[in-house]
């Protein structure tokens, strides 16, 4: 499964004896990445990525009720299949372009108390939740808080960015 994640590469004006680059994810703002190159600092970021996403996934595993159903969501419908763990770079200004976040994501879809509603969260993204009375309607909620969560991750994220920042988008394989 591969999902798609957008990080941010500078330049660490800190470091005067040596360049040292730093890539940060807008989705998981926990990991981050460093290198003496751009490339080595996002492919840092990448391992690191991975590791959270398996770290928060075996915590949540370990809360699930019985009967908690696994689901698939997707974000948008564009689908990434570079082989490539660097996408894209772009130079452009910090904060100019909006993009809409895209991925596969888990759904742990559970009966809520009243057995009339679904519930369901995201473990890639806390606090992406959905409901609803059918299947397809508690995925479609939950693509919805998915995509809102991330984009103001985003947002966040882009407010403190430098103005040399580079945007570049990474794939966790």
């Amino acid at each position: 499964m591969k999902q798609t994640f957008h990080a941010w590469v500078m330049l660490d004006e800190d470091m005067l004896d040596e360049p040292c680059y730093l890539a940060f994810c807008e989705e998981v703002p926990s990991a981050g990445g460093h290198g003496s190159s751009r490339e080595e600092a996002l492919n840092d970021l990448v391992v690191n990525i991975e590791q959270w996403l398996d770290s928060y996934r075996d915590h949540l595993r370990a809360d699930l009720v019985p009967g908690a159903e696994q689901a698939t969501v997707a974000v948008s419908r564009r689908d990434t299949t570079r082989s490539s763990h660097v996408v894209k770079r772009e130079r452009e200004p910090v904060g100019t372009t909006v993009r809409t976040p895209r991925g596969v994501f888990t759904a742990i879809i559970e009966r809520s108390e009243d057995p009339q509603w679904l519930i369901a969260h995201c473990p890639e993204v806390p606090g992406a939740n959905g409901q609803g009375r059918t299947r397809e309607e508690v995925l479609d909620n939950l693509a919805s808080s998915i995509e809102l969560a991330l984009l103001d991750l985003r947002a966040n994220d882009l407010s403190c960015a430098s103005a040399d920042a580079e945007i570049a988008t990474v794939i966790v394989k």
